[in-house]
């Protein structure tokens, strides 16, 4: 490892830990409300599989063609940000 490697890697880290612990993280306000919006949607893909077992086919399909696309915005929207 170069000399001075480890340093910026505990920097790094160091600014991490000390953003969580002031309730910010990545420019995010993290309070209850956030922890609940990102339950929430982990939660939902496992739904989906829940869904599929017990939905009838024609309602299951479009039921997961229609959060696949909300998901996918989602997941376009968070990269532009980047």
């Amino acid at each position: 490892m170069p000399d001075g490697a480890g340093s910026r890697r505990e920097a790094q880290d160091g600014s991490a830990v000390d953003q969580s612990e002031a309730g910010e993280l990545g420019g995010f306000t993290v309070n209850q409300g956030f922890l609940l919006g990102t339950t929430v949607y982990v939660v939902i893909p496992s739904l989906m599989v829940f869904a599929a077992l017990v939905l009838q086919p024609a309602v299951n399909r479009v039921t997961k063609i229609v959060l696949g696309i909300l998901f996918a915005v989602t997941i376009v929207t968070g990269a532009i940000g980047e």
